[in-house]
């Protein structure tokens, strides 16, 4: 654009899977990564720092499978044999537009040829949306699926709480650029 400013387009992306127990229970989850940011970086002294500031577009989310330990769930303090719980699954997502502001080095307009870019910032990813979805066993009554929902909703909150602290998250990246 001008000495002073740039504009940014960027595409992030990565996946894990891993175990992890919360709230007496154990979940295997796939994490899924997947971002894409508009930026615009202003440059205060001739050099490459940078300040940042933009939004992206925010896919990350964690998609979880509770896994019964022992042949049983613990929820919300009480003990679900898999005859009453078949299956519990979730998914933790957050807002899907997210606001940045980050500081950085590394001005790929200025010069022809291969660069080095960094980036240190963070992203509002507001609270994050956490669904917990029971499947009552086949034998289990209507009413004591009603209990086994609410005991779930209890642990759902209980996962809402745990993650609280995470509506701020970190974006840190570093990189190689080419200019034409």
């Amino acid at each position: 654009m001008t000495e002073k400013l740039n504009v940014r387009f960027n595409i992030n992306g990565a996946t894990y899977s891993d175990t992890q127990c919360e709230s007496n229970i154990e979940y295997d989850y796939d994490l899924t990564l997947a971002t894409a940011g508009l930026l615009l970086d202003y440059f205060p002294m001739d050099n490459g720092f940078r300040i940042s500031a933009g939004a992206y577009y925010n896919g990350n989310e964690f998609e979880l499978t509770a896994q019964p330990q022992g042949g049983s769930y613990n929820i919300n303090g009480i003990t679900y044999g898999t005859a009453q719980i078949g299956s519990l699954a979730g998914l933790i997502e957050f807002d899907e537009l997210a606001p940045y502001i980050g500081i950085g080095w590394g001005n790929t307009t200025k010069t022809k040829g291969w660069g080095f870019y960094a980036d240190a910032g963070i992203m509002y990813q507001g609270e994050a949306q956490v669904t917990l979805t029971p499947t009552c066993g086949t034998a289990v009554t209507a009413a004591a699926c009603t209990t086994i929902q609410h005991d779930v909703e209890v642990e759902r909150l209980d996962l809402v709480n745990e993650l609280s602290d995470y509506k701020i998250y970190p974006v840190v990246s570093v990189g190689v650029t080419y200019t034409f």
